[in-house]
């Protein structure tokens, strides 16, 4: 255990406090203890899309969404 991934957490926090973001969520499916450790809180899940999804109708929507479970 050498802090490396929580530096690169540290660094990726800065960063996007200069770049005016108010909130980080991320997603894992097997780190959510190490993300804890570093202050993060579970949240209700949010959809992966984002503004993409508001930019696309609902077709191409669900086929991103069926792509995206596919690699999970």
């Amino acid at each position: 255990r050498q802090g490396l991934g929580r530096l690169i957490v540290a660094r990726a926090e800065e960063e996007a406090r200069k770049r005016g973001f108010a909130f980080l969520y991320l997603f894992t499916e097997d780190q959510q203890a190490f993300y804890e450790r570093c202050g993060f809180e579970v949240a209700k899940p949010i959809s992966s899309l984002g503004a993409v999804g508001q930019l696309l109708d609902s077709g191409a929507v669900e086929s991103l969404q069926r792509l995206m479970f596919k690699r999970a």
